[in-house]
């Protein structure tokens, strides 16, 4: 007993535990009716899909009750494992609601963070003050999807009813389907319209969380094809679940940066397999370069790609776009062929791709400096003209 304060506060301990200390009931028999009051800090950190509570704030809770002067000292203990400040009060003597005011007023000149207070139902006798602790997991489930306030009193949400099973499997589907696709911007549309639904229908954390397993499930095989541990990111919300005050909106949030950070990895896994195929592209290319409908379509349609991705993954891997690729190869190969006097220039054109050999010197004249003509003469040392028009 020596880490505790007292042997009062051994009792409170115990107590709370659900398992009250005999031996020491005679410094608490006095006490009559009570209530259990958890003071507990919103985790509101969700830092690369990690949301927890910070072990200071708990610490200037647990001071800044300690030293409130409506609450024994000694009936004031530390759960670790909820992250919350646990307090007996007694019934006798006290309005609750003004006493809950004033400690929240008296904490809140201490703490610059979001905390709330949950105050569970009146304990007929103090050893039965777990009953008291164990309804404020009611006021829990009722913060998670109420509109905000600062302090939760049970008499105030008797008979309130949350609802412990969510499944609305056109929203899996939507979710699972901007997953897919990998586009942010629908995972937020799905996202916000769960936590929207969650409010509205009263969905408990534990409802809520569920459904989110169902999400993850639904991904599972898909999430096979990259790799994925499914039961990693399963075991993340049963994280926050056991150790974080969490409401709706948080989750919510906590849930959207999970999945673009999936969609963000699955992306970079095509990346990579597309990355190879741009290999492929770029030998098609080179000995394809002379047909006129070579284009990016054309080569997409090839390699059954969308086009608009190919083009990403083809700049991503080259540095420049295919078109620019392309006229570049075909500007060197124009060089090599201008470097005799056998080909005419609108051949030249023709040998290269290009069906208008004006376009050709048009193009060339912007890579190079000057026309395909004067180019030549300036390689062979001639004082020669050749029109494009020549046949």
């Amino acid at each position: 007993k020596r880490k505790y304060d007292s042997r009062l506060n051994y009792w409170a301990y115990t107590a709370l535990s659900g398992k009250p200390s005999s031996e020491d009931f005679d410094l608490a028999q006095s006490i009559g009716k009570a209530r259990c009051v958890a003071v507990r800090c919103r985790d509101g950190k969700v830092i690369s899909n990690k949301a927890h509570a910070e072990s200071g704030n708990t610490e200037i809770l647990f001071d800044a009750v300690k030293s409130f002067d409506g609450i024994n000292s000694n009936l004031v203990v530390k759960n670790t494992a909820s992250r919350s400040i646990e307090c007996i009060v007694p019934s006798k003597n006290n309005d609750i609601r003004t006493l809950l005011k004033d400690l929240r007023s008296h904490i809140s000149t201490r703490a610059d963070f979001d905390f709330y207070i949950f105050a569970g139902k009146e304990a007929d006798d103090v050893r039965k003050i777990i009953e008291s602790k164990n309804s404020i997991k009611d006021l829990y489930e009722i913060f998670f999807y109420s509109d905000r306030t600062d302090v939760f009193l049970y008499d105030d949400y008797t008979g309130s009813d949350y609802v412990k099973v969510f499944d609305d499997k056109a929203l899996i589907e939507k979710i699972t389907s901007a997953v897919k696709k990998g586009s942010g911007e629908e995972v937020k549309i799905c996202t916000d319209e769960f936590c929207t639904a969650v409010k509205k229908k009263k969905i408990s954390a534990d409802a809520a969380i569920m459904y989110i397993y169902n999400v993850f499930f639904e991904l599972g095989g898909y999430f096979g094809e990259y790799k994925i541990d499914v039961l990693k990111y399963i075991n993340r919300f049963s994280m926050i679940r056991g150790q974080c005050l969490i409401d709706a909106d948080l989750l919510t949030e906590f849930l959207r940066e999970t999945l673009c950070e999936i969609t963000d990895f699955i992306d970079r896994q095509k990346d990579k397999k597309s990355l190879g195929i741009v290999n492929d592209v770029i030998e098609y290319v080179n000995s394809h370069y002379n047909d006129p409908e070579l284009n990016l379509q054309a080569v997409a349609d090839r390699y059954y790609i969308n086009v608009v991705y190919l083009g990403r993954v083809f700049r991503k891997k080259i540095g420049k776009s295919f078109n620019t690729y392309i006229n570049e190869l075909r500007i060197e190969k124009a060089k090599k062929l201008l470097a005799s006097d056998d080909v005419k220039v609108y051949e030249v054109a023709e040998m290269i791709g290009f069906v208008d050999a004006n376009y050709f010197t048009a193009k060339f004249t912007d890579a190079v400096g000057v026309p395909p003509t004067t180019y030549r003469n300036n390689i062979l040392g001639t004082g020669k003209e050749e029109h494009t028009d020549d046949k």
